[in-house]
């Protein structure tokens, strides 16, 4: 997804350069830039549902800006050059490369949560401040995951499974909360689909259950 800004620039750019330097039409350098990111919007049409939105709640916020901008402007770049606008098509293809640019920095917050463990390493130490890694170990949690979340945390996390010494805090795998809550470990509710949910140890609550993510995290307190 990072790539998508550079990539509709370097093709902008080598068209434009191939139509100053070229003694041909330079009609179709153009035009292969308006393909190019007309194959590039249909890439990404179809392949949005592969992609978690995050906090997205409506067409306007996922992936749908991304790629209708792609193929609206590569049409637009792709009508120009065959009308010999050559011009107006370069500019259409530069306009919509800043557009592409843009979209891909308002759309990548929003699917950080949920193919990174980076919002459960900060979430868990909002909720509760009192956050210690000493006290706190994963469980089913996959190796990429778990790297990440020593990372952000500065230490090795351990792997926990039921019937080792139970810690505190314990970091789950999306989907597995209800798990965790049967073992006696209450989860942060949260909104967004994060990747990795930071879940508590009932006893150290005194029964309470888990702290809330959601609109800002709740005041930051376990409820």
């Amino acid at each position: 997804m990072p790539a998508v800004p550079p990539m509709a620039l370097l093709m902008a750019n080598a068209a434009a350069s191939t139509a100053k330097d070229s003694g041909r039409s330079p009609r179709w350098p153009v035009f292969g830039t308006g393909l190019a990111l007309l194959i590039l919007g249909i890439v990404f049409q179809r392949q949005a549902h592969r992609i978690p939105a995050g906090l997205c709640a409506g067409p306007a916020c996922g992936l749908a800006p991304i790629w209708a901008s792609a193929m609206f402007g590569g049409m637009a770049v792709g009508v120009l050059a065959i009308a010999r606008r050559i011009q107006l098509g370069l500019f259409t293809a530069l306009l919509t490369t800043l557009l592409l640019v843009a979209e891909v920095e308002r759309f990548l917050p929003n699917i950080d949560s949920g193919i990174s463990a980076r919002s459960a390493a900060y979430t868990v130490k909002t909720v509760w401040p009192e956050f210690s890694v000493e006290n706190s170990a994963a469980w089913q949690i996959n190796r990429s995951f778990l790297y990440q979340l020593n990372y952000y945390a500065g230490k090795e996390i351990r792997d926990w499974k039921p019937g080792d010494p139970r810690p505190v805090w314990l970091f789950v795998p999306k989907g597995k909360q209800q798990e965790a809550a049967n073992l006696g470990f209450p989860c942060v509710n949260s909104i967004a689909l994060t990747a990795v949910i930071p879940c508590r140890d009932a006893t150290s609550l005194g029964g309470l259950g888990g702290g809330n993510a959601g609109e800002g995290l709740a005041g930051g307190q376990p409820r």
